[in-house]
């Protein structure tokens, strides 16, 4: 799980001016493994690795990005893109990954 915004609502942020850039910005990463909470993420994140053209990305996140390594392996091989649905990350998420 990795916030690419550490210190700000980008949501928020977004919708009060929509052309906002950041110029300076850290990120904070934070990996899961218990069940209990890959199933809490899963179950508010959609599978993000390929385009769909009939999915509307303005319900996606953009703040967060979730990758899924299969069995432990870290090779970029085997590994799956995911990302929130807007509006439902998980509380523990933001603050694991708060900086």
């Amino acid at each position: 799980m990795t916030n690419y915004y550490v210190g700000y609502d980008l949501e928020k942020d977004l919708q009060q001016n929509p052309g906002i850039v950041y110029e300076d910005t850290e990120t904070a990463a934070k990996s899961y493994t218990d069940k209990e909470s890959i199933e809490k993420v899963i179950a508010v994140s959609f599978s993000g690795g390929y385009p769909n053209p009939w999915f509307n990305y303005d319900n996606a996140d953009e703040q967060y990005g979730i990758e899924i390594f299969m069995n432990g392996n870290k090779s970029h091989y085997n590994d799956m893109y995911y990302t929130f649905f807007k509006g439902k990350v998980p509380d523990f998420v933001k603050e694991d990954t708060k900086g």
